[in-house]
């Protein structure tokens, strides 16, 4: 972290120290993890997907991979079911996805229904132990355009609170005006 960040290295030791002291479940988890690979070579994620670890499991590489399988691989398998679900509603008519987000358009007089509804899917509930319901919760930006919505831009994408009540200000003769 030192090398990456080019902070000194005690710097980053006192760091780590006060920060897994103040988070120890972080700890807890990589020990959870580093004993999964040696006892198994396997982990399975929140989506019950299972995930073999060929490498040596006492290798930082190796538990660097798995640390990071869980996390990665619960995110890719939450947006993938909303993605499906958003494809399947026939409500919305799907661009692109990026990572965590999907880029979806829909006609704008519909936004106050589409946005709240699309939110909602996106949800994906997990039943964790003793029956806890567990989701990542979800959140929407709107705009006319795919760029942050900032004063060059006032039609970009900007974090949807309840409703977007913004006027498209965009025009052709504005093209060369915001991109100059």
């Amino acid at each position: 972290m030192a090398k990456h960040t080019k902070v000194e290295q005690g710097l980053i030791k006192d760091f780590q120290t006060r920060y897994f002291k103040q988070f120890p479940c972080i700890e807890q988890r990589f020990k959870f993890v580093r004993n999964a690979l040696a006892e198994d070579g396997y982990l399975v994620s929140l989506f019950g997907r299972r995930r073999g670890f060929f490498g040596r499991a006492f290798e930082d590489a190796t538990l660097r991979e798995a640390i990071a399988y869980d996390p990665q691989s619960s995110t890719a398998d939450e947006i993938d079911t909303g993605l499906i679900r958003l494809f399947r509603s026939n409500k919305v008519q799907l661009l692109v996805q990026v990572h965590d987000s999907i880029l979806f358009q829909f006609p704008e007089e519909q936004e106050d229904e589409i946005v709240p509804w699309a939110i909602d899917l996106l949800k994906v509930h997990l039943t964790l132990e003793k029956g806890r319901d567990f989701y990542v919760p979800t959140e929407a930006k709107t705009g006319w355009n795919w760029g942050d919505g900032v004063a060059k831009n006032a039609d970009g994408l900007m974090k949807w609170k309840g409703h977007d009540g913004r006027k498209r200000v965009w025009r052709a003769s504005k093209f060369a005006e915001l991109f100059a």
